[in-house]
């Protein structure tokens, strides 16, 4: 009817225009009626199909699905209690479509669409749209399928929706733009060519069934994207565009918008979009043959040389069957219980193995990794037989419940980002009216069990010492080191006899029929700012009561102040092998109560050790209480301290093969900050410790203590004081007052005014070098505020100079720091690339010195419209965690409410001189760069833009000669 209406409207309409008969004002509202009728005509089309009744267990939000009649799938979630929107754009073509002839031909279609539309060409115009209101965007190439998704401010929504749109109606696709995307993906894949996780997932690549799809290089990288297609004759653009032709198409995509508007307002906004306008090229996606791995490829040992120390086994087996995430899941909680009776208890006491861990990334794959120890890697054969044994104990008993040891406290949030992600999956992989899984005790999981066998297995072993091994051959494209061998017929046959057979060695506790809590959703109510709830010169208890929490859940968070952990690198590592040792030696005492919600940790931390309690029950007291009586009192054993000897040297010779951005950040917070002793003096330390150095030691570290407490959740305030009074045993508490430097905080050390200093740090494991490029200013709300409000607008002009144009590497960002030790801010501009960083520093230099037309021309409404983004992320940042104000003893509780004062009373002429004074080159500005330079060479000229810097020949003479910025006054004063 409505239809009919329209159209006889519509015909009457056109037939009276081609009279040119004049239109008069009584003539518009019946025009603004007919269009809006048009227009509900036009959505009523558009939508094929609708699923007004999507219903989520314990979960608040309201769901609509909509399936248009070009194919797209549409997910609308409304959250009043959001203050972004959020979308996602899904489309299922990912890398396995390559090419075979250009690898790495979805990931480069990724980066390019993000680069602008017909109706939209300007680069980086969508990221700027984004940013500009304090939103992200971002995408990523699966295997499967290829992801758009961004955060933004309700009232750009539409325009930023319609932006994304239009990059898979009519992308651009330039030359140029082609070529320096090019550059861009082979920057991405330097950044990991050395990871050692990116390298394991290729050679699981390389060894699945030749001619499969899964054996494809999916990252790409200069060769495969440019290089090799123009020694063959090909056109990268044309083939680029071929790929998103065949490929994208609005039958395979789904879009999740997420936002506080209702589900109506909502709907209007996204089919007022030119949804319809992305062809519908009616793509049948590729039915990929899921099993990567058939008989031939199985029963393998597979030696691997790693980049770094690591030293493990991985057993990977292989799931010929159409198993649940759920079901999947459950195998791998059985197989890591490291409860007595269990595979990682037994290893631990024979001191093979100090963790084990199981996961399934996909469900035609289980693996378990087992973290070996220096005598564990010669009895390798050895535990992959007890793994067996394990296994046969699983099929012979059934796989029955037990709880894992990590639970969700129910006061985490999910980001925006994370949650459309989640749900934009969902779209893609369910009916729009899914509504909930099947419970776990509907699972079958013995089908799961009958697989993991002997000939279905892929056995590797990662460690250094392969290196000396013969025969070795090299991965194409990581140069990864390896040998494959095929396990002989004996071994095979005593594994399976192992599975078969029966032993008492390994048995599971008796299910008691409790069920692990579980995250609650919905929960309500504001955590007000930390409260004092006693305080002498022993303690101090803070103390705040949330509401947010729907059932009990409390969190205990200890500082110990303790002068002896951390007064010297020896010292510091002295601590961190205690702690380690004890979380070794009782991990397996407090399971039990890990497995029903309560969790401990203990780490070195500032001068003294950090602890973290959390449990669902009031009873987190008396646990509390007993761990921590068990660590007053803990003396180590000499097996476990040679084992976390090992491990801590390990970890600490690893620093040095860190990406170099990592390496720079380290050695950049070395020079500026108090407290922090170089990675050198470390290692050096713990090639020198004993045992009988560990022993001496740990009492000498309780002789002089100060403890700070804060208690946060359901727990009364009566019961954290009776737990303050128990947390330390008398005789421990009060033996020596502490000074007060002993409690001061660590200050920020200054950088001279005037002078552009760089240290040069060299490393040999990374092709890609980096400049880390630190402008420092004096404490205060209203500089941190400065800092912030500049980070945000300087984002993306810096991503689109360094990256976009000067091609000068991926990883390029841009970040105000607020030191956690010290009151002090800084600003930090990371370029890593394969530019030679004297160059890269020139290059800074000259984007600094543009960047001041661009704050000089920027219009008003403009400026006021970061300052309206930049509001909102300051109440972001409000959320932070209020442990690290008092853990850093700076008590800082009213960060956020200090910069809204001050961001209200900005001007654009405030921010400019700031700008001048404290940024580009001049007499009050402090500045120092971090220069992680790669031994195997760089691009670019040298020396160009660097005239008058002042290179740091020593970084500990120059850290000794600085001066400290003062201790600024506390919120919260010393008693």
């Amino acid at each position: 009817m409505l239809a009919n209406r329209v159209w006889n409207a519509e015909r009457c309409f056109h037939k009276e225009a081609k009279k040119s008969k004049p239109l008069s004002e009584k003539d518009i509202p019946a025009i603004k009626t007919l269009q809006t009728e048009v227009d509900a005509v036009t959505q009523v089309a558009a939508v094929s199909r609708r699923y007004d009744e999507i219903k989520r267990p314990y979960d608040p939000r309201k769901y609509r699905g909509l399936e248009l009649s070009n194919g797209l799938r549409v997910l609308l979630v409304s959250d009043p209690s959001e203050t972004t929107c959020g979308a996602s754009m899904d489309v299922q073509v990912g890398s396995r479509a390559d090419p075979e002839d250009i690898p790495g031909m979805a990931h480069l279609c990724e980066h390019l669409l993000f680069q602008g539309s017909e109706k939209y060409p300007m680069d980086n115009g969508l990221m700027n749209l984004v940013k500009r209101s304090g939103g992200d965007l971002n995408g990523h190439t699966e295997d499967y399928w290829t992801n758009f998704h961004l955060e933004v401010h309700p009232k750009h929504l539409k325009e930023a929706l319609d932006r994304l749109i239009h990059i898979f109606i009519s992308p651009l696709f330039a030359e140029h733009i082609i070529s320096s995307e090019i550059e861009s993906v082979d920057s991405e894949f330097r950044n990991y060519e050395k990871n050692d996780v990116r390298r394991m997932v290729r050679i699981c690549r390389v060894l699945s069934r030749p001619g499969h799809d899964f054996r494809k290089f999916s990252t790409g990288n200069r060769q495969t994207l440019l290089d090799i297609p123009n020694s063959k004759g090909l056109r990268i653009h044309d083939e680029v565009v071929k790929f998103f032709k065949k490929h994208y198409s609005s039958n395979v995509m789904s879009l999740c918008v997420f936002g506080p508007q209702s589900l109506d307002e909502l709907e209007d906004l996204v089919l007022s979009l030119p949804l319809l306008e992305i062809p519908n090229r009616n793509v049948k996606p590729k039915v990929f043959e899921h099993y990567y791995y058939g008989p031939e490829e199985t029963g393998y040992r597979v030696d691997v040389v790693p980049v770094k120390n690591d030293r493990y086994v991985t057993v990977k087996f292989i799931v010929q069957h159409s198993a649940s995430h759920s079901e999947i899941g459950r195998i791998c909680s059985l197989l890591e219980y490291e409860g007595e009776g269990s595979l990682a208890h037994e290893l631990k006491q024979r001191g093979w193995s100090h963790s084990l861990n199981s996961m399934s990334e996909d469900l035609s794959e289980m693996n378990v990794r087992i973290d070996l120890t220096q005598e564990g890697l010669d009895y390798v054969e050895d535990i992959v037989q007890l793994l067996f044994v394990y296994i046969g104990m699983l099929k012979r008993t059934g796989p029955r419940r037990v709880p894992p040891s990590r639970q969700s406290s129910g006061t985490e949030e999910t980001s925006m980002v994370d949650t459309i992600l989640l749900l934009v999956r969902e779209v893609r992989n369910r009916p729009l009216d899914y509504s909930s899984p099947k419970s776990l005790e509907d699972m079958p999981a013995k089908s799961v069990l009958e697989q993991l066998t002997p000939r279905n297995m892929i056995c590797f072993v990662v460690a250094k010492e392969n290196s000396a091994l013969e025969n070795l051959e090299r991965e194409q494209y990581y140069g990864v080191k390896y040998r494959k061998a095929k396990l002989d017929a004996a071994s095979l046959e005593k594994f399976g006899r192992t599975l078969s057979g029966e032993s008492e060695l390994f048995y599971l506790p008796e299910d008691d029929g409790k069920s692990s809590p579980t995250k609650s959703t919905g929960a309500t109510g504001e955590i007000e700012k930390p409260h004092i709830l006693t305080s002498d010169q022993f303690k101090r208890i803070w103390y705040v009561k949330s509401s947010r929490a729907e059932r009990p859940f409390t969190e205990i968070h200890a500082s110990l102040t303790l002068p002896r952990a951390a007064s010297d690198a020896r010292s510091q590592v002295m601590a961190d092998l205690f702690t380690k040792c004890f979380e070794y030696q009782t991990r397996e005492e407090f399971y039990a109560a890990g497995t029903v919600g309560f969790e401990a940790s203990v780490e070195p931390h500032y001068r003294g050790l950090k602890l973290t309690f959390s449990d669902f029950d009031d009873s987190i007291c008396r646990t509390v209480v007993d761990y921590m009586r068990r660590l007053i009192s803990f003396e180590p054993e000499k097996k476990v301290f040679d084992i976390v000897l090992d491990v801590l040297k390990r970890k600490l010779s690893d620093v040095g093969m860190e990406q170099p951005n990592v390496q720079a950040i380290y050695l950049l917070n070395y020079v500026l900050t108090e407290g922090i002793w170089p990675n050198s003096q470390l290692l050096e330390a713990s090639e020198h410790v004993t045992f009988e150095d560990l022993v001496e030691f740990v009492p000498s570290l309780w002789s002089a203590l100060h403890l700070e407490i804060f208690a946060r959740g359901t727990l009364a305030e009566d019961d954290v004081l009776r737990l303050s009074d128990q947390f330390l045993p008398e005789s421990n508490s009060r033996e020596r007052l502490l000074s007060p430097d002993d409690l001061a905080p660590f200050r920020k050390l200054k950088i001279p005014a005037g002078v552009s200093y760089f240290y040069e740090h060299k490393q040999v494991t990374h092709s890609n070098s980096c400049v880390v490029f630190c402008l420092q200013v004096e404490p205060g709300a209203r500089n941190c505020t400065l800092l912030q409000f500049l980070s945000d607008m300087m984002s993306v002009p810096l991503l689109d100079t360094m990256r976009t144009k000067q091609q000068l590497g991926y990883g390029v960002g841009i970040s105000p720091r607020k030191s956690k030790l010290a009151h002090c801010n800084d600003l930090r501009l990371t370029v890593q690339g394969s530019y030679d960083p004297d160059f890269v520093e020139g290059r800074i230099e000259a984007f600094l010195e543009s960047f001041t037309r661009i704050l000089m021309e920027m219009s008003e409404s403009d400026f006021e419209e970061y300052k309206d983004a930049f509001r909102r992320n300051i109440e972001k940042l409000n959320k932070k965690s209020y442990m690290q104000e008092i853990e850093s003893k700076r008590f800082s509780f009213d960060d956020c409410q200090l910069q809204a004062a001050e961001y209200l009373q900005i001007q654009k002429e405030d921010l400019i001189d700031f700008y001048k004074r404290k940024i580009t080159a001049g007499p009050e500005r402090r500045k120092v760069s971090i220069w992680v330079r790669s031994a195997t060479g760089d691009k670019g000229p040298r020396a160009e833009g660097s005239s008058g810097t002042v290179e740091i020949e020593n970084l500990e003479r120059f850290r000794n000669a600085s001066e400290a910025y003062p201790e600024e006054e506390h919120s919260a004063q010393w008693p």
